[in-house]
């Protein structure tokens, strides 16, 4: 017993607050601090002279990547890649499977091709240097991912393999979420008792009907955070890595510092953009040797987990962008952006004898 209390019990509220049909979710509360998060630090790289676009663009960049980009992209690459059945339609509402977003989430890979595409469409319509604020993109785009990953965190998803180190968590999701829907047949043999101790008597929980009304009423407590249902579980179930914040230090704060190092020191087109596409999915499948990972992709028959095969297949193009730009002399200094003064600054300021 002991042992079973030493580890963290995750019990987050994914909801920040409630009032009323108003209740916003850390998870959103991420996504907009990511974009703020760049917005800032791009604005920053445009007045520099780094970015070679005008401050008074910089909010259209941010809005087209966050919007087609990340939020569109990330979607469309969650239906594509991890469930093709989602790209189908119903006459339920609403309609499309890619709009049931409590079905699933969003992919990464997705949002980094869909903001490709969106920063080429970008660059053509305003005639600016597409590898210049792909640069620019690549060096905060690891914001988003940090705050991505503690709002998987906070949500309980996403957690990672059975261990016994020190900081291991567990995680009640594991009953009503598993990871690619399959709960371990250890856990369900040990159920029934649970039910027992936190239902009470009711239905025979060891026959089919009974353990599916059991489960439905334990989840019911589980994420509604009923402190006996949450103790309950506790004891039965297994310490995990909290790969989550893995994650968060992997595709977040070490790229960022990688990318934004070599985006500031190595002045040169092409080397933030290819220090993100070459570093991310290393630090992706790293990240993936401690994470439950999702079903691997049917139709390459391999055992590999979904993420680690993508990241694998980013990896090859990503260094031969990276060596042909780092080969290519495309050096620009930088050319910070003056503010002009207003006319009562002109007023204002001496003239020089």
């Amino acid at each position: 017993m002991l042992a079973t209390l030493a580890y963290y019990v995750h019990d987050l509220n994914p909801i920040i607050f409630e009032f009323g049909p108003i209740k916003p979710r850390w998870y959103g509360f991420a996504y907009l601090m990511g974009f703020l998060g760049a917005y800032l630090l791009i604005m920053k790289l445009s007045r520099d002279g780094m970015l070679r676009l005008a401050p008074e663009r910089v909010p259209d960049m941010v809005l087209n990547g966050c919007i087609f980009g990340v939020l569109v992209g990330g979607r469309l690459g969650y239906c594509l890649f991890y469930q093709p059945s989602l790209l189908g339609f119903s006459n339920v509402f609403p309609y499309w499977g890619v709009l049931r977003v409590w079905e699933g989430g969003m992919s990464a890979h997705g949002g980094v091709v869909f903001t490709i595409l969106t920063l080429i469409v970008f660059a053509k319509k305003y005639k600016a240097s597409l590898i210049n604020i792909g640069d620019a993109a690549c060096m905060v785009v690891p914001i988003g991912l940090c705050f991505g990953r503690i709002a998987n965190f906070i949500n309980g998803e996403l957690y990672g393999h059975e261990t016994a180190v020190p900081w291991a968590v567990k995680f009640p999701s594991e009953i009503y979420s598993p990871t690619n829907g399959v709960m371990s047949q250890k856990l369900q043999d040990q159920l029934p008792a649970v039910f027992d101790k936190v239902l009470g008597s009711g239905p025979n929980w060891y026959t089919s009907a009974g353990f599916e009304e059991g489960l439905k009423q334990l989840s019911f407590q589980l994420q509604h955070h009923v402190p006996q249902a949450v103790q309950a579980v506790a004891e039965i179930l297994p310490p995990r890595h909290p790969s989550q914040l893995y994650e968060a230090l992997l595709e977040g704060v070490l790229l960022f510092i990688i990318c934004w190092t070599i985006g500031r020191l190595w002045r040169k087109d092409g080397m933030a953009s290819g220090a993100f596409l070459t570093f991310y999915p290393v630090m992706r499948i790293i990240g993936e040797q401690f994470r439950v990972g999702d079903s691997a992709l049917d139709w390459t028959h391999t055992n590999l987990s979904a993420g680690v095969l993508l990241s694998l297949a980013m990896m090859v193009p990503a260094v031969i962008f990276w060596v042909y730009w780092i080969k290519k002399d495309r050096r620009v200094p930088w050319v910070p952006v003056v503010k002009k003064p207003t006319a009562d600054e002109e007023k204002t300021t001496p003239a020089k004898v």
